[in-house]
């Protein structure tokens, strides 16, 4: 049989991390929220950001946009933020929205997202654009 105490040798100690510094740091932090879907802690991130006065890149706010793809609204309203801050979205931004809208359904809110995309930047609308604000009409 297995002993109590083994798995336990086998795990080694507990891993240490500082806490982010830099906004590279807070970017690899947001990047692990987004791949466990934690809308909540990828804010919180956002917020300390914001109180130690710096300022999120892009690159930030679309890995943030990214854990809350089940949570339609606050990806929208990060997106907004972007264009209160006088930061021009790209196509990840897009495509983050609109496929935060895909998952909920909201095939309005998607089918806006691409007219903007399509009125106001320079950038290319993707095919996987289309596909998302498709699936959201299902």
């Amino acid at each position: 049989g297995r002993t109590r105490g083994r798995s336990r040798r086998n795990r080694g100690p507990p891993q240490r991390t500082r806490p982010p510094e830099t906004l590279k740091d807070y970017h690899r932090v947001i990047s692990q929220y987004a791949s466990e879907r934690d809308a909540v802690g990828a804010l919180q991130a956002l917020e300390e950001i914001e109180r130690k006065n710096m300022t999120a890149t892009l690159p930030i706010y679309n890995t943030a946009m990214a854990a809350c793809q089940r949570h339609w609204q606050i990806a929208l309203d990060l997106f907004h933020t972007l264009d209160r801050k006088n930061v021009r979205p790209d196509n990840t931004t897009y495509f983050r929205a609109i496929q935060a809208c895909e998952k909920a359904h909201q095939w309005q809110k998607a089918v806006g997202l691409i007219d903007t995309c399509g009125s106001t930047s320079s950038e290319i609308l993707s095919t996987s654009m289309y596909i998302a604000a498709l699936k959201a009409c299902k």
